[in-house]
């Protein structure tokens, strides 16, 4: 996954995420829910973890790109650690409830069940998640070309019929967000192959600023879909 997050796109995506890891957690966990150490795989800059933190003393976020990191969210009940969801850095049976915001799809999942049975207690929570957002309206408006896909990603990837993964919630559904021009040049260039056609369109190594005022022009307000993908599962004995 390094190789899509850069320095300058790590820039952009730290710098605005529409509030989805909040609004599908809220969908999820009873709004009482407390929980005493938590932990976030493949974090990013850490919004996702950030998130978890409303529902925990203690959130942990691991993510292997060391440019995310490097920008990650600070916040006092939250740390980060490099690491990976095949090796995670933290000891057996500790965790309450994990979560992995769009990171499923890179991952081995026979390979990390094992890994997430070792360092979560008995009856953890587990809570894959992941949101697409619908952006072909802007990108059309632009006259930008749409990026070339190098993978089939699949954002419905959990763990449903796995041994040990007790299903509570499998669910996907549709929302609506509102985001300024700022925010949405932001999203449009958080994408590595999307930035690169968005910087040769503009002959420019650094398109924001002349992204945003074409925005600006539009309009102050923008509204773009977003399809959220989520499930709960509770650990079992094998």
């Amino acid at each position: 996954m390094n190789a899509y997050y850069n320095q300058t796109t790590a820039h952009h995506y730290a710098a605005y995420r529409p509030p989805l890891h909040s609004i599908i957690l809220e969908k999820v966990l009873p709004e009482d829910s407390m929980f005493a150490m938590g932990l976030d795989v493949g974090c990013g800059t850490g919004y996702s973890t950030l998130a978890l933190a409303n529902y925990c003393k203690t959130v942990t976020g691991i993510d292997p790109s060391q440019s995310m990191l490097a920008r990650s969210l600070q916040h006092p009940g939250v740390n980060y650690l490099q690491g990976s969801a095949e090796e995670i850095p933290l000891p057996d049976h500790s965790i309450d409830i994990a979560t992995f915001a769009g990171s499923l799809f890179y991952t081995d999942r026979n390979h990390i069940s094992v890994e997430i049975r070792r360092v979560c207690k008995t009856d953890a929570l587990i809570i894959p998640y992941d949101f697409e957002l619908l952006l072909d309206e802007p990108i059309n408006m632009l006259d930008l070309d749409h990026p070339q896909t190098e993978i089939e990603y699949d954002h419905t990837i959990n763990f449903s019929g796995m041994d040990g993964f007790k299903e509570m919630i499998s669910e996907r559904e549709q929302v609506t967000i509102e985001c300024t021009g700022t925010q949405l040049a932001h999203l449009l260039l958080s994408d590595a192959d999307r930035y690169d056609i968005i910087a040769e369109k503009y002959r420019t190594e650094n398109p924001f600023d002349k992204l945003e005022e074409i925005l600006r022009k539009v309009g102050n307000h923008f509204f773009v879909k977003a399809n959220l993908f989520y499930s709960k599962y509770q650990l079992t004995e094998e």
